[in-house]
């Protein structure tokens, strides 16, 4: 019995050049996920909102320097630090720009 293993992709840290490429994997990976269909209702311009979402997200995390990515950008694993998962007040600013797709989801979105 012949066997065969997939190629396991190099895993990285990622930069903040990739935070970009990253936040439209992360998008399209979770545009149909129950929680961004909810926090983002229209269904023309979800794609839009999730990815500014996971573009500020990623710019809170990139400090804590626990965001991997693999060579090619095709994938994506993001940690919070302990007692450092909730944004900080001058973050929490940076999702205002969601305000126009969350609407009124948009405190439990950032929550």
């Amino acid at each position: 019995m012949a066997s065969s293993f997939l190629a396991v992709p190099a895993v990285r840290k990622a930069t903040r050049d990739d935070l970009p490429a990253l936040a439209a994997v992360l998008a399209r990976a979770f545009l149909d996920d129950p929680v961004t269909v909810w926090a983002f209702r229209g269904e023309r311009t979800r794609l839009r909102w999730a990815e500014r979402l996971f573009r500020t997200r990623l710019a809170g995390l990139i400090e804590q320097d626990e965001i991997y990515t693999t060579g090619d950008l095709s994938g994506a694993a993001l940690w919070a630090l302990p007692d450092r998962w909730r944004p900080r007040p001058g973050e929490v600013l940076r999702y205002a720009s969601l305000a126009r797709g969350a609407g009124r989801n948009l405190f439990q979105v950032i929550r």
